[in-house]
């Protein structure tokens, strides 16, 4: 055969090859083997395939035929189904997609901060749960955590059937909520849990929303303001690189010798004590992106490339259980240097959570410079319950690498990232769980959720869209004497939500807080009362769904008679006690504790010390006292009577 000849066919086959390519159709991720379709709705699906392709889609009878746009995206909607399975989907263009497992029941969307994201592993009845947890009716699919600067189509993860091996590592809030609807209603039932820890309501809102409206300028502006670096960052275009050397344990009795960790000088990277040093592994979308690779004169270098998120690690640890005693020693001394901030982090087993122990950030400079960090200095790095740390048991050690600038997060990159790939798939409703990174904005939040409420269901094309609330839990020390509180004002705007919206519903959990913990571990009773208001307000069950809130007030000689709606059958105190956690005041706007009777549906508060009294509170606090329920045994919303200025209204 002759070269030209050779070069021809080779040319062909590259032509055919990349013909087939782009003709092959596509789906998003969320369509994928053991999904779960909304049950009674028009349920859409979309993909790609090459310009003006025709694209079959069928499922049990039904049979729709499209024809991609001149960008290559093509749309179908199917007809609604009633619950059951399993289904096939199948999806024909030059290529044939067959979609297994398929059933159709009830579809929520899970969505908001760290407790939402708590995962089941970590909760109080974590044990018994995970063990009674197989079933096949309800599937998960865990949205990758990615912020971009603009809307994405695709983000890399899957649906799982719940069982012991995968329901450990998903929310719990959404569990124990999608469980009890799956009980309730006896259909299957579908999670989509997109939520990430620390983050604020604004990145979660479509950019449309908080272009429109004044009270969110400053959230842009700060954006704006921080320039190239944060925007590289958010690229994952951020490139550091560090070095480390000479880890060593230093003894409390300064005659025995240290005990290297390691010294690198073999090039194995696989340290004394602890095993071979691990680097998270790149994703796609991920906030992750390291490699471990020799430096200069037998060093560890880093190389991180930052991906939305923050911080990467390198990590080494025993393995799973095993650990070692470090009592003799009191510090660890290495030596850095770089462009950044460097992290160390302490592993224990019996630490079970994100919350490590940890020191304070390093400041790295491009000279080599010896640090030693004391085992006594360390405390735990998140907001989790306290713990003694115990140098008995030492698992492995973690080091942080930060940028050297301190970046904002972009408004709407949650939206972008995490949200727009699910955007149209179908769903019953929303289930939202944040405001503690909003809570020193409380009052900006009476406009932002309503806000990103707004962006979802104009994402959706579904104007009455079901949310679902989540009220924040008690935290924080309780106070003695009543007075102002931001995590109040973030109560009140969920609450003003819920009342104006009458397809909002409130699920109040100020009883479930921890005053050390702000992520509580009583998530159980937390999902048991979303599928409460899921049942009685969205699917219309006559059953008693919420705990009383807030409806009136009005003055009666020296009293003010408080009126509540979702009484069910009665106000009662907890537990049979007389009420408490209600304040009075007079114009002068001094609040003192209020004598309390219960009267129909209503409560009447006065004071001896307030003749003339023009505002009550009830639950008014950070981590306030709580009384009032009703006869079914749900808690009120705390609230207040009136609208004096908070500590956040000037606080954008």
């Amino acid at each position: 055969m002759n070269t030209l000849r050779l070069i021809r066919i080779v040319a062909l086959v590259g032509i055919l090859r990349l013909t087939a390519v782009e003709a092959a159709v596509s789906l998003p991720e969320v369509f994928s083997d053991h999904m779960v379709l909304q049950q009674g709705q028009i349920n859409p699906i979309w993909g790609w395939a090459s310009p003006n392709e025709t694209v079959v889609i069928e499922i049990g009878d039904q049979r729709h035929t499209v024809v991609a746009d001149e960008r290559g995206q093509w749309r179908a909607e199917l007809e609604p189904l009633r619950a059951g399975g399993p289904y096939i989907l199948e999806v024909r263009g030059p290529n044939l997609l067959r979609i297994e497992d398929v059933l159709v029941g009830e579809v929520w969307f899970t969505s908001g901060q760290s407790n939402m994201r708590f995962p089941v592993s970590a909760t109080a009845s974590a044990a018994e749960t995970i063990a009674s947890s197989r079933c096949e009716d309800i599937r998960f699919f865990q949205v990758a955590q990615h912020s971009a600067l603009e809307p994405v189509d695709h983000n890399p993860s899957k649906w799982r059937v719940c069982s012991a091996s995968t329901v450990g590592g998903f929310s719990a809030v959404a569990y124990f909520f999608g469980k009890r609807l799956q009980e309730a209603l006896g259909v299957p039932v579908g999670l989509i849990d997109a939520s990430w820890g620390g983050t604020s309501a604004e990145e979660w809102t479509r950019r449309d929303e908080l272009d429109s409206d004044p009270m969110f300028r400053a959230i842009l502006e700060r954006w704006e303001r921080a320039g190239a670096s944060a925007r590289r960052f958010f690229t994952g275009d951020l490139q550091v690189e560090i070095e480390l050397d000479d880890l060593v344990f230093l003894p409390k009795d300064s005659r025995e010798p240290p005990l290297i960790l390691d010294d690198f000088e073999d090039g194995d990277f696989v340290t004394r004590l602890f095993g071979r040093w691990l680097a998270p592994d790149p994703r796609p979308w991920g906030h992750r992106s390291l490699t471990v690779r020799e430096g200069e004169d037998g060093s560890l270098r880093l190389v991180s490339r930052f991906r939305p998120g923050g911080a990467v690690q390198a990590r080494v640890d025993y393995g799973p259980g095993r650990y070692v005693d470090l009592s003799r020693y009191g510090a660890i001394r290495f030596r850095c240097r770089g462009y950044g901030h460097l992290k160390f982090h302490s592993l224990q087993p019996d630490v079970d959570d994100w919350d490590n122990f940890a020191a304070g950030l390093i400041h790295l400079t491009p000279e080599w410079r010896t640090h030693t960090i004391r085992f006594e200095d360390l405390s735990q790095a998140g907001w989790g319950k306290r713990r003694t740390f115990t140098p008995t048991r030492l698992s492995g050690a973690v080091f942080e690498v930060q940028p050297a600038e301190e970046l904002p997060r972009p408004p709407s990159g949650l939206f972008n990232g995490m949200v727009h790939p699910i955007v149209p798939f179908g769903l019953r409703g929303v289930v939202w769980y944040q405001g503690e990174g909003n809570a020193g904005r409380a009052y900006q939040y009476r406009s932002l959720l309503p806000a990103l409420i707004r962006s979802w269901r104009s994402a959706w094309m579904k104007p009455r869209l079901p949310f679902l609330v989540v009220q924040l839990p008690g935290y924080g020390a309780r106070a003695s004497e009543p007075g102002e509180s931001s995590w109040a004002e973030l109560r009140e705007a969920q609450l003003a939500a819920t009342l104006n919206d009458d397809r909002v519903g409130l699920a109040v959990t100020v009883d479930l807080g921890e005053d050390d913990d702000v992520h509580p571990r009583e998530k159980r009773e937390v999902g048991r009362r979303l599928a409460l208001l899921a049942l009685g307000e969205v699917f219309g069950e006559d059953i008693v769904s919420s705990g009383p809130l807030f409806r009136s007030a009005r003055r009666v000689g020296n009293s003010i008679r408080v009126e509540f709606a979702h009484t069910g059958g009665g106000l009662v105190g907890l537990g049979g006690a007389p009420l408490t956690g209600f304040v009075i005041a007079g114009e002068d706007r001094r609040f003192v504790r209020a004598d309390t009777r219960i009267e129909d549906a209503a409560v009447i508060v006065s004071s001896a010390a307030v003749p003339n009294p023009v505002a009550v509170r009830y639950a008014w606090a950070d981590n306030p006292e709580h009384s009032l329920y009703n006869a079914d045994g749900l808690p009120a919303s705390p609230f207040r009577t009136d609208d004096w200025p908070g500590v956040t209204v000037d606080r954008r």
